[in-house]
């Protein structure tokens, strides 16, 4: 999942922008991960431990956040050669990012590293 805050909601809770892919069951019993597009959500982060957090809103101006979100809806769930989970597809999202000068290496590289790392996924 890919999200950044754009505000509060009536209730407090952060409103975040969110680019992420849906785990879903075909009617066939089949699992099938789906890209919505970006929502824009309620949410409170300290619910969610497993969570990678890095600041784009403090590295990203808003015209490169909405290239990051463009690029994210037109991330395809699964490319040639990835892997077939939300996290590669993040990693996807990022890399082409980096590829479009938004995101530095060294914060692309770095993210990966945090949702490859073994701490990370025994939380999951």
């Amino acid at each position: 999942m890919l999200a950044w805050d754009i505000g509060f909601t009536g209730s407090g809770n952060v409103a975040q922008r969110r680019f992420q892919i849906i785990p879903e069951e075909l009617p066939t019993g089949e699992d099938h991960l789906t890209n919505w597009g970006g929502l824009i959500v309620a949410d409170n982060p300290e619910d969610h431990p497993e969570r990678i957090y890095i600041s784009i809103k403090d590295k990203m101006t808003f015209s490169q956040r909405q290239v990051l979100g463009e690029i994210a809806d037109g991330m395809p769930v699964r490319r040639p050669g990835s892997g077939w989970n939300g996290q590669d597809w993040c990693l996807e999202v990022l890399a082409e990012a980096s590829k479009r000068g938004i995101l530095e290496d060294a914060e692309l590289r770095r993210v990966a590293q945090l949702a490859l790392s073994p701490s990370l996924i025994a939380r999951l």
